[in-house]
């Protein structure tokens, strides 16, 4: 080991890696690992990989891309998820592209998503997440504009419906079912048509 001068120093990676190519801070396989780890612990109901053991083998000369090696056959286990996800983020920091507090903000990082994930996927499972109402906002956007937001679940359809007054039914106002691509749809109007009622309709389908 020695000290190296930081525009002569490269990870372990090909020539043509730029270092540092993004911000240290989060790791990304550290946060992708234990959200996947979190997923897969619900889904399954355990953390253990299935059999008890999860098992990579390393075979001599062809697993490192970058360079030759290993020398020897290595076979890697993981008793959890965890444990798998706990390595991925670790070969960041062996292969000097990250540090531990990349490393391990990356970890509670990816927890906290991977929960979330799953309690959101439980919604779409059981249908509860058609009856979450949508939340509707309208602002003034510009002299003469304003703007119609309306919060969305990314997957559903939704349609935005009208009325002139609120003892009138409402029809619909626009095309009909969008599907929402993001977490919010919108459209902006000219404050000089009629004034309008509206509400937003959701549905799993079209």
């Amino acid at each position: 080991m020695k000290w190296v001068l930081g525009i002569s120093w490269l990870p372990f990676q090909k020539n043509t890696f730029v270092t540092p190519g993004f911000p240290g801070y989060v790791s990304g396989h550290s946060t992708f690992s234990h959200s996947a780890a979190e997923v897969l612990t619900a889904m399954t109901g355990s953390p253990f990989f299935p059999g008890g053991m999860g098992i990579y083998n390393a075979t001599v000369g062809t697993t490192l891309t970058f360079e030759y090696g290993p020398s020897q056959a290595i076979q890697l286990q993981w008793g959890t998820y965890y444990d798998a996800a706990d390595q991925a983020g670790l070969s960041r920091l062996w292969g000097g592209i990250h540090v531990s507090v990349d490393d391990l903000g990356g970890r509670r990082v990816g927890s906290q998503c991977g929960k979330g994930v799953w309690a959101r996927a439980q919604k779409y499972f059981d249908g509860a997440v058609v009856a979450t109402d949508p939340s509707l906002t309208i602002r003034t956007t510009a002299p003469g504009q304003y703007e119609i937001r309306c919060d969305t679940v990314r997957g559903l359809y939704y349609k935005l419906q009208s009325s002139p007054s609120l003892t009138q039914p409402f029809t619909d106002d626009g095309p009909a079912f969008t599907q929402a691509l993001d977490s919010t749809m919108f459209r902006t109007d000219a404050t000089a048509a009629p004034r309008k009622f509206y509400k937003v309709i959701s549905a799993l389908a079209p």
